[in-house]
């Protein structure tokens, strides 16, 4: 059984890595039996697989391969590359020398934009200008419009998405987010000439935002021109440094141009896993590999196990407190024991439903399980074999330090013990006593922070296993419950290790009990057949994602999927008209037709600006404290602090989006109410404390501040969260547009 498991959980992994691998170019011949065979060979290879487990897994994907062919015929095309020279085009004089060198006026936006939707809604194909009618005869509002068109390019519909985002702008050109998603798309699509001059007029207006900067750094860099993607990409990174798109931008640059890219490459595959940058990384260093620690802190991932799943006690570390200790420890002795058959009950019921499976024989088992992977492939899965190669790494590893610390640990509190307890012929009672309880006021506290530390370190794995396993291929025939079971024994030993360890030791010369049982409730095991669903805002609408997301075909547009590719792009929320940034907002980033979401940094840094075409980094400001900042040219403030609080809000109402709810009372739109209502209430409960003492000049400033706050919320209730794209490299070729479209 426990080999029949084990190949379950490779196949699972191998389908997923042999389905990512870039489809062989249009009109070329599908890939040869050989070809697949390599796929497979440096998937296994990737997976650490022993001879017997590669004779194994062979024959088993002998009959893996055909399907997964068939699978890949069916998807988006995103051509292979191996060199990163292949991301940068080469350099077109003609269309540099078309783009207007004159940003376009405020004046002239809407105009601009009017200008463009006639011209595709003419030259455009049938199907697109279709859809977008369609589209517009049930959106009516711009913020509608606007995220209809970030629908339409997560649905691969170029034209429509370029069209709506052109509608948005002519309706209200006073929009600056609008307008960058619109030269996004533009750039995006092959249409950087058009693009540039809208990004010349934005970037005026926000000169530190790095959105801005990064998709000017693009829209050169689709035109060939390296020395301004460079200097642009590198003023996106000193503004955001976790912003991944300008990452990766830049490090292309250094690499191009002679420089060491691998902190970069490095640093945008760590704020946003994904296929695309996985292999840009692979192309300049094969063995390099990713910080778990930044990994950890930008994934999103589901609470599975709360911290404080078992809360372990403290002790009274004193000989005076035996009795009670030992009353404590059988308590959860008997605990752990309820614990360990509520486990071994659902391991057997988990496992049920394989057993059945292998009892037909190895030909059925390989021939359902192949099913079911192919079936359970998403639009997550391919980011999700990044993040457990990191995840099984650092486990690995984890796992060696665990055993050698908590032996030496052991040791040393042994050692301890046998030198301050050592006793004197001439010792009493009283002196026997003082010393166990220097011991047990030395040793517990070291003890007790070691288990801490550990189980919170393993814990919080644990929790990102079992969201990201979810994402691979789904729960093919309960692979997945049966490992996340298999874990949490493992937790529970880590629980039982932190209390046994704790020394009690009994006061000498007195006689005293140690069969004293304390009630201890036993803790529910999580629901793992629950998976983990992450909500992707666009506008008022949300949509989605899990392991059985195969796409965004269920939105109130009607738009549904293309075989078109969707561009490689990050896609950042905020509120109301601020072009929200990646990594200082929440995101999304798209890559070869997968999508991994990230929460975004935990802190901001830095909010520079540039003063007089050069970069200003303006120092750290606590969140609390959000007063004028320094170094920011008179009247850009008035965007500057509102952005921020906006970037903030935008960030806790996404966290409640990042949640699954087993039951299935709530939804999205629920939660999302549910964490508007909370914070509105907190707002006015200062607002009340304002108002009781206003003759306090920092009651004012507080008031001042709950007010832009109040009106972000009430946007954000009223508009939902705005998506601002961020553009990304792409190889040349993936999209072919019609280039007199605009002429």
């Amino acid at each position: 059984m426990k080999k029949m498991t084990t190949l379950a959980c490779m196949l699972l992994a191998t389908t997923v890595f042999v389905a990512a691998q870039p489809k062989p170019k249009p009109k070329s011949k599908p890939p040869t039996q050989a070809e697949m065979n390599k796929m497979l060979e440096a998937a296994m290879k990737q997976e650490g697989m022993s001879k017997e487990e590669q004779a194994e897994m062979k024959k088993i994907m002998s009959e893996v391969m055909p399907a997964m062919i068939e699978q890949k015929a069916v998807t988006a095309n995103y051509p292979a590359f191996t060199s990163n020279r292949d991301l940068v085009p080469a350099r077109d004089v003609a269309r540099i020398s078309s783009v207007s060198k004159k940003a376009v006026a405020s004046s002239e936006i809407g105009n601009y934009a009017a200008g463009l939707y006639t011209k595709i809604m003419a030259k455009g194909k049938p199907a697109e200008i279709s859809l977008v009618k369609q589209i517009l005869a049930k959106a009516t509002k711009s913020n509608d419009i606007s995220a209809a068109a970030i629908t339409a390019m997560l649905q691969g519909h170029a034209e429509a998405a370029m069209a709506l985002s052109m509608k948005a702008v002519q309706l209200s050109p006073a929009n600056p987010n609008y307008q960058n998603n619109m030269a996004a798309l533009l750039t995006q699509y092959g249409y950087a000439e058009q693009a540039i001059p809208v990004l010349r007029k934005i970037r005026k207006e926000f000169p530190g935002n790095s959105t801005v900067l990064n998709n000017l750094a693009h829209a050169w860099l689709s035109l060939g021109e390296k020395d301004s993607v460079k200097i642009y990409a590198n003023g996106a990174i000193m503004v955001n440094p976790s912003h991944p798109e300008a990452m990766l931008c830049g490090g292309l640059m250094d690499e191009i141009m002679g420089g060491d890219p691998i902190d970069k490459y490095t640093g945008a595959m760590e704020n946003a896993i994904n296929p695309f940058t996985e292999q840009v990384l692979k192309n300049k260093n094969e063995k390099a590999t990713l910080d778990y620690e930044k990994l950890k802190g930008n994934i999103t991932y589901n609470e599975y196990f709360p911290k404080d799943w078992i809360k372990i006690p403290k002790l009274s570390d004193n000989v005076s407190g035996y009795e009670n200790d030992r009353s404590i420890k059988n308590g959860y002795s008997k605990m752990f024991e309820e614990l360990q058959s509520k486990i071994d009950a659902l391991k057997e019921a988990s496992e049920s439903e394989i057993n059945a499976l292998v009892n037909q024989g190895q030909d059925v088992f390989v021939k359902e399980m192949r099913k079911e992977n192919a079936k359970g492939i998403s639009m997550m899965s391919k980011p999700a074999s990044v993040v457990q190669t990191v995840l099984q790494t650092y486990i690995a590893d984890w796992m060696n330090k665990y055993q050698k610390e908590s032996v030496q640990l052991i040791k040393n509190m042994e050692a301890k013990k046998a030198a301050m307890t050592k006793s004197d012929k001439n010792d009493k009672c009283p002196e026997w006593d003082r010393k166990n309880n220097e011991f047990l006021s030395y040793a517990n506290p070291i003890i007790r922070k070691f288990h801490e530390k550990k189980i919170e370190e393993f814990r919080t794995w644990l929790n990102m296993h079992c969201t990201w396993i979810w994402y691979l291929t789904g729960n093919p025939k309960n692979t997945v419950m049966i490992q996340c079971v298999a874990w949490t024994e493992a937790l529970k030993e880590f629980y039982q290790h932190a209390m046994e360890g704790q020394y009690a030791i009994a006061k000498s010369c007195t006689k005293q009990s140690d069969d004293g049982k304390e009630m201890v409730e036993t803790p529910e095991i999580p629901n793992f057949t629950c998976p983990a669903v992450v909500g992707i805002p666009s506008g008022t609408e949300w949509n989605e994602l899990s392991n059985t997301a195969k796409n965004f075909d269920a939105n109130k547009y009607g738009i549904k999927q293309s075989a078109s590719p969707i561009p490689n792009v990050s896609v950042a929320y905020g509120v109301g008209s601020m072009i929200a940034q990646p990594g200082i907002a929440p995101f999304i980033k798209t890559a070869n037709g997968s999508i991994t979401p990230v929460t975004g940094s935990e802190e901001l840094t830095s909010i520079p600006t540039i003063e007089k075409g050069e970069l200003v980094s303006i120092p750290k400001i606590p969140l609390e404290e959000l007063t004028p900042l320094p170094n920011i040219p008179k009247g850009e403030e008035l965007t500057a602090l509102p952005d921020l609080r906006k970037s903030i809000a935008a960030k806790e109402l996404l966290k409640k989006m990042m949640q699954s709810d087993c039951k299935k009372v709530r939804n999205s739109k629920d939660l999302f109410k549910e964490a508007m209502d909370k914070m509105m209430k907190n707002v006015k409960e200062l607002d009340a404390i304002v108002e009781s003492k206003k003759s306090i000049s920092k009651m004012k400033q507080m008031a001042d501040e709950m007010e832009s706050t109040t009106t972000v919320l009430k946007d954000i209730q009223q508009n939902g969260l705005q998506p601002s794209i961020s553009n990304g490299a792409q190889v040349p070729g993936t999209f072919t547009g019609n280039k007199g479209l605009f002429k």
